[in-house]
């Protein structure tokens, strides 16, 4: 619905462009922010004859560079700046049901390096492994799960007459599930889109976005002496997530952890080295219910935040057997060719949401 950041777009319309055109143009990004990573697509969806991408480091920085979906080149290096480049490409291919763009154009990652202790100094994120990344979250999403006195009595309210953990847990999330959905991102520059808001303010508004409703669940769940932690996720394509580049620009989406016993089954528990049986939720999606996760629309992989326990974890994957449609039809052929009868459909799984 509104974020803080802008960016300025030079878009040429069609009445202007011809077949054989060629459109060139030079970019410069300005950014405060305490990140220290980059990602940048060498292309978008139209062919392109050179493409160029350059960096100038201030003094004692260093550079890490890796490449997605084509192979790794040595930059042009002259003084601080160093420049990737990239030519001929063809335009992208799509067809019916092929993955997005991102997971075909090449392009490239890098990891900005500061002097020795200027990190810490500048209170910048410069991640290098995935618990390293759990950590850094950790705090700000144990901070806003923090309950105030209406949202520990509206979860009193929600759990009333449910006998076992199991029963509330299902009441709690179908409370989640309701809240509206709005997206407003600040203070972008200091991972604002990144960090949820107090759950107290998200009960008290009725709204928030997907980290927000994962909070407010947590808090919820809490309240009832039920552990969960936060799944940072890609929502979009299947295998979008690189393991070997920790970071946080690989995600785009969040949902809940939740510790369960031997009670609960379903096809989104799976069992963590550490933490034991975690059923995972996503309170954005509205129509799946607890025990089952969407994950054809999800990203292999995700980053859980649980303190130096947290780091990349693989999400449970559906059941294809469990997750499908039986149709059964009873017909009749007359002998003058006519046919009639009855088609029934039983949609299983998460099917059932058809």
């Amino acid at each position: 619905l509104y974020s803080d950041m802008r960016s300025q777009v030079l878009r040429a319309p069609e009445s202007a462009v011809a077949v054989g055109d060629v459109f060139g143009f030079e970019a410069v990004y300005q950014e405060r922010t305490i990140f220290t990573q980059c990602l940048w697509a060498f292309q978008g969806g139209l062919p392109v004859e050179r493409s160029s991408f350059t960096l100038k480091l201030p003094p004692g920085w260093n550079v890490e560079a890796r490449a997605f979906n084509h192979e790794a080149r040595e930059p042009l290096i002259e003084g601080a700046s160093r420049t990737w480049t990239l030519a001929q490409l063809p335009a992208p291919e799509t067809e019916a049901y092929s993955p997005p763009p991102s997971a075909y154009i090449p392009m490239l990652a890098l990891d900005l390096r500061p002097p020795a202790g200027d990190g810490a100094k500048l209170r910048l994120l410069e991640p290098r492994s995935w618990p390293e990344l759990s950590g850094y979250f950790t705090p700000h999403y144990e901070s806003a799960s923090a309950a105030d006195a209406a949202l520990r009595n509206r979860a009193e309210e929600l759990v009333a007459g449910r006998g076992s953990k199991w029963e509330q847990i299902q009441a709690l999330a179908r409370f989640a599930q309701q809240v509206n959905y709005i997206s407003i991102t600040l203070d972008a520059q200091r991972a604002g889109g990144m960090i949820p808001r107090p759950a107290r303010d998200v009960h008290r508004l009725n709204y928030g976005d997907c980290k927000d409703k994962a909070t407010l669940l947590r808090s919820l769940l809490a309240s009832q002496g039920i552990r969960s932690h936060p799944a940072i996720v890609f929502a979009g394509e299947e295998s979008h997530v690189r393991e070997e580049w920790p970071s946080p620009f690989q995600f785009n989406h969040c949902i809940l952890a939740i510790e369960v016993d031997e009670t609960v089954g379903g096809t989104a528990v799976v069992e963590h080295p550490e933490l034991g049986r975690l059923l995972y939720f996503d309170p954005t999606d509205e129509y799946t219910p607890p025990g089952r996760l969407d994950s054809g629309r999800l990203a292999r992989h995700a980053l859980l935040i649980a303190g130096e326990r947290g780091g990349l974890v693989a999400l449970p994957e559906e059941d294809a057997a469990s997750a499908r449609l039986e149709r059964r039809v009873k017909a009749t052929l007359t002998a003058a060719g006519d046919i009639e009868g009855t088609i029934e459909e039983d949609f299983l799984g998460l099917n059932s949401n058809a």
